[in-house]
């Protein structure tokens, strides 16, 4: 006699994002895929900005005026680097982690605000199915563990828009602050590109559930105007401590980088299919899936609910919004990548009450790539990033410095060498930039470098000069003034047979025993 009580064998599907599925799985596997290993990857070029700025910040004793390289740089907002300084007292130092961390939470947050809006306006199913398939995205794994403002910018979109789908039906004054509230911090994050987005996405479930004139009321005023205030302080605070040295106006750099950057590019001009190139990359593994939802919405299209259809409505408002901007840039399209998987997860959830193949389908890609990811991100990045590298040689240049003399009594100048290995001296002191001009930077000549750069020839016993690697090759004849330094490059230098004239070198006085 068969066993009454024997439990149907569950499927992968029902394990990852069945109704009983077990929810910290999720989370352990968010977990460990964005903050494993997080600090192992060297310092991106984008992250050098970040980097730069938050220490001149610290040196300065000035939160209000942004620099890059010692010039005015107000072309992102202020929280982004607030952010990562006030990591600095939890990670004991302003280091990778510190960099890195306000993305990585950020994209926690997206994870679970996705989670939400899925959740809300269909089932939980969608935002578990969402979840996996967004943890198993190479791209949103990868600008989760970069630190930029980027998955900030998603992190404040998807907050607003969980936030407005989970209080939507009981508008109040409490609500609506909040609800600008987090429109106003997304916008001090990377820019007022956030609230365009949330404002127009919203368009659409506005005017279906027509609760337009439920919602203009004065409350919806006082909750704007507070949300108008937040955002404008640290725009006030730069103003008036300004010391009258600063140049940049905060709220001028807004206006250039989010309307006239839109309507009148005057950089990053992208062709108008940048976006048709890039969300399907984005959205690898599933960009196959996307495509299959996307044949088959026609069909689907009379039976879907308004909260399915919201789905492909957000990724086609933003994908129109962002293409028809004149600036565009491969990762502007990560704004694009929680709407594309909210409306691919749906389509792949209808499909498992169908019993559909693609249910059991998408659970083994989001076994498979997760393993890949991780494995890339977790094992490949630290293993390929030790051995030499930029760490390895600031550590080098310490050692060989401090026997000289204390390294608070250092000066650091950096001569065209990669800016980013700058940030791994940890120097106590601003660090002075120069540059040659493009044609001597990649044809040095010693004749035109000790022109440019007379100060090569009469060293300081307190500075480091770091110089490009081309510069030391033609510059060996007068550098036995100094010990030498090269960088040693890492595992996957080496294995790649990389060798970059930017490599950084570097010149010491000669360490004489006493």
């Amino acid at each position: 006699m068969q066993n009454l009580f024997a439990h149907e064998k569950k499927s992968l599907a029902d394990k990852l994002w069945g109704w009983q599925a077990n929810p910290w799985i999720l989370i352990f596997a968010a977990l460990l895929i964005i903050l494993f290993m997080l600090g192992a990857k060297e310092i991106w070029t984008q992250e050098w900005r970040w980097a730069n700025i938050c220490h001149g910040m610290m040196i300065r004793r000035d939160y209000f005026h942004p620099y890059l390289a010692g010039v005015d740089y107000y072309d992102k907002p202020l929280l982004s680097y607030w952010l990562m300084i006030a990591f600095s007292y939890i990670t004991r130092g302003f280091n990778i982690w510190a960099i890195r961390l306000p993305s990585a939470i950020a994209g926690l947050i997206t994870l679970g605000c996705t989670y939400v809006v899925g959740k809300k306006l269909t089932t939980k199913q969608t935002g578990l199915i969402a979840c996996w398939m967004l943890i198993s995205t190479f791209y949103f794994i990868f600008w989760s563990r970069v630190g930029s403002a980027d998955m900030l910018n998603v992190a404040g979109i998807m907050s607003a828009l969980a936030w407005y789908f989970t209080y939507r039906e009981k508008p109040s004054l409490f609500s609506f602050t909040i609800f600008f509230i987090i429109i106003a911090v997304s916008c001090l994050l990377k820019g007022i590109v956030a609230a365009a987005v949330v404002f127009l996405v919203l368009i659409p479930d506005i005017l279906n559930i027509r609760q337009l004139k439920k919602y203009l009321n004065w409350k919806l005023v006082i909750a704007a105007l507070l949300g108008l205030a937040v955002y404008l302080i640290p725009f006030v605070l730069s103003h008036l401590y300004n010391s009258g040295h600063y140049q940049e106006s905060g709220l001028y750099e807004v206006f250039k980088e989010n309307v006239v950057r839109y309507v009148q590019p005057f950089d990053h001009k992208g062709s108008i299919f940048t976006y048709f190139n890039f969300l399907p990359l984005y959205t690898f593994p599933w960009i196959l899936f996307l495509v299959g939802a996307l044949i088959t919405l026609p069909k689907r299209w009379s039976h879907m609910t308004t909260g399915s259809r919201w789905f492909f409505w957000a990724l086609l408002i933003t994908f129109i919004f962002f293409t028809g901007s004149g600036s565009r840039r491969s990762y502007y399209v990560l704004p694009m990548v929680p709407f594309a998987i909210l409306f691919t997860a749906d389509w792949i959830r209808i499909g498992a009450e169908k019993h559909c193949l693609r249910n059991n389908l998408a659970s083994y890609f989001v076994v498979t790539f997760y393993a890949i990811v991780f494995l890339v991100y977790g094992i490949i990045y630290p293993v390929a990033y030790t051995g030499g590298g930029l760490d390895y040689f600031a550590k080098e240049v310490k050692n060989y410095a401090t026997k000289i003399q204390p390294w608070q009594n250092w000066q650091i100048t950096m001569i065209d060498a990669q800016s980013k290995s700058s940030f791994y001296f940890y120097s106590p002191h601003l660090i002075n930039f120069l540059n040659a001009n493009h044609e001597l930077k990649y044809h040095p000549t010693k004749e035109g470098l000790l022109k440019t750069f007379p100060m090569i020839l009469n060293p300081k016993k307190n500075e480091i000069v770091i110089i490009r690697k081309n510069y030391a090759d033609v510059l060996k004849p007068v550098l036995n003034k100094y010990h030498v330094i090269y960088t040693q490059p890492s595992y996957g230098d080496r294995l790649l047979k990389q060798t970059d004239p930017s490599f950084p070198v570097a010149l010491l006085p000669k360490y004489e025993k006493q």
